[in-house]
Order: structure tokens, then sequence, then C-alpha cells
């Protein structure tokens, strides 16, 4: 036989070698329960992973709970804003209508009143004019 036939039979053996060792590695990871679980990890790794992990969807589910109620807050005070507008409309509203009324009113009994004061006037006139 020459080396270049040798080579290849000697390549193929240990092909099938390698390719024996990682069936029978896969075949007993496979064959555990919990499959890579049986792999630990050092100096307790994985507890502080999980603390971590928990920790951070504590956090999360705290912060959507504030940004609901932040929300909520939001949603009242538009609310509240919305009905003081409405009131405050309403007053100045019924504000000028009494204000218009009362100027009505205030030149009526301007109108009125203005014969008795020329005539108060001419009184007031005649009476300083008698004095002098």
């Amino acid at each position: 036989m020459s080396n270049f036939t040798r080579s290849i039979f000697y390549s193929a053996a240990v092909m099938v070698l390698g390719l024996v060792a990682v069936m029978a590695i896969y075949s007993n990871n496979k064959s555990a329960d919990e499959g890579l679980a049986i792999i630990e990890p050092a100096s307790g790794e994985m507890e502080a992973a999980v603390e971590a992990t928990t920790e951070a969807a504590e956090a999360t589910e705290e912060a959507a709970e504030a940004t609901t109620e932040a929300a909520e807050a939001t949603e009242e005070a538009a609310e509240a804003t919305t009905e003081a507008v409405e009131a405050t409309e309403e007053a100045a509203t019924e504000a000028v209508e009494a204000t218009t009324e009362a100027t009505t009113e205030a030149v009526e009994a301007t109108e009125e009143a203005a014969p008795a004061a020329g005539e108060a006037k001419e009184g007031v006139l005649d009476t300083i004019k008698s004095k002098f």
C-alpha cells in the first residue's frame, strides 16, 4: 500500500472515531431529564443571575404600575381642567350679561334723572343769583 492510501485510511478512521465520540457525548447529554441543566455554574453565578432577573422583573412591574398611575392622574387632571374651563366660561358669560344689564339700567336711570337734574341745576342757579 502506498503512503497516500494509508493516509486516506488513517484520516477516515480518525473521522469515524470523532463522530462516534460526538454521538456518545450527545446521547449522554440528551438522556438527562433536564437537558443542559446538569451543568452547574461555578461559584453560584446562576443564583445571582436569577436574583438579578427577578429584581429586574419586579422593577419593570413597579415602573409599569407607576406609569399607569401617572396616566390616570393625567386623565383626572385633564377632566378637572375641562370642568374648570367650562365653569369659568359660564361665570364669564354671566358676568358679561350682568354688566350689560346693569349698564343698561344705569343709562335708563340717567336718562330719567336728566330732566330732574336740569331743573335742580336751574334751582341752584336761581338760589345763587338771589343771594348775590
